[in-house]
């Protein structure tokens, strides 16, 4: 214990650059044990497209989806997401979401937010339009998703 004590005295930033690594590592684990939402990989959810069961989430910008989209999906930029809940509420009702992003990261993030307001269930595109581009699936080159 005093060898702990006085490694502290004698490096005080590395000790609180531990500690911060720390509760860092631990938040992520965290989050990742208590997360409710699924990964799914790409194939599997191109079976999804146009079932009339699931609705995909593109939470991408603006700039982003005119690119390209997958078929039917809605959009609503992850920035704008938390205000537009319930109009999402509205549009899924019960059905599975499959929420995607540019690689998969943003989405992630949005579907934890759904996940702790109520939305059941809801799939993380694993790669997201990355990983949906590298096996040639089907996209709509318009001008935008149904809903901006």
């Amino acid at each position: 214990m005093t060898e702990w004590l006085h490694w502290i005295e004698d490096d005080p930033v590395g000790f609180v650059v531990l500690v911060a690594a720390a509760v860092l590592v631990g938040r992520l684990l965290w989050r990742r044990l208590t997360r409710r939402y699924r990964p799914v990989p790409a194939a599997e959810a191109a079976h999804w497209v146009n079932d009339d069961e699931t609705l995909f989430l593109d939470v991408r910008t603006a700039p982003e989806v005119r690119g390209g989209v997958i078929p039917g999906a809605l959009h609503i930029p992850k920035h704008q997401l938390r205000r537009r809940l319930q109009e999402l509420r509205g549009e899924a009702g019960s059905k599975p979401l499959v929420v995607y992003c540019h690689s998969g990261m943003r989405s992630a993030g949005a579907a934890h937010l759904l996940t702790r307001h109520g939305f059941e269930p809801v799939y993380n595109l694993q790669g997201g339009l990355m990983a949906w581009n590298a096996q040639n699936l089907p996209l709509d080159k318009g001008p935008g998703a149904r809903d901006e």
